[in-house]
């Protein structure tokens, strides 16, 4: 799990990040959130499916 969410975060979260900048704006979109969020998503994907 825990190569899951490093490779997460190196592939997933500068998309979201990106996509957040675009669609919300500069100000509003953090790459720590995006950070947040893949871990999350991924800890909870793995709970889920196990």
């Amino acid at each position: 799990m825990l190569i899951q969410i490093v490779a997460g975060i190196i592939i997933v979260a500068p998309a979201l990040w990106l996509s957040g900048r675009w669609l919300a704006g500069k100000d509003k979109a953090r790459f720590v959130d995006s950070i947040a969020i893949v871990t999350l998503g991924t800890v909870i994907g793995a709970l889920v499916y196990t």
